[in-house]
């Protein structure tokens, strides 16, 4: 049987999802993406209503499902743009 290859967009959010936890705190998303998108960036986008899918409150903390985050991430800024900016990875 022969593997397809994966699309360079399937191939990074593997990677990004294997390296994350479930779901990450508006907050700590700059730690955790290593400093590519900050949490006031997030904030205006939800605000416009072009922010990540599924984001939901735990107390006075919005958190968004890993998954949405970084399939947000690779719609609104791109593969290799991400690519170039990720050091932690």
């Amino acid at each position: 049987m022969t593997q397809t290859a994966l699309r360079p967009e399937d191939e990074f959010r593997k990677l990004l999802l294997s390296k994350l936890p479930p779901t990450i705190a508006r907050k700590d998303v700059e730690r955790q993406l290593g400093g590519i998108i900050t949490p006031k960036t997030l904030a205006n986008a939800d605000s416009s209503g072009k922010g990540p899918l599924g984001a939901f409150q735990v107390g006075r903390n919005v958190v968004y499902p890993t998954e949405s985050l970084v399939n947000w991430l690779i719609g609104t800024m791109g593969v290799s743009r991400l690519k170039n900016n990720i050091k932690a990875f």
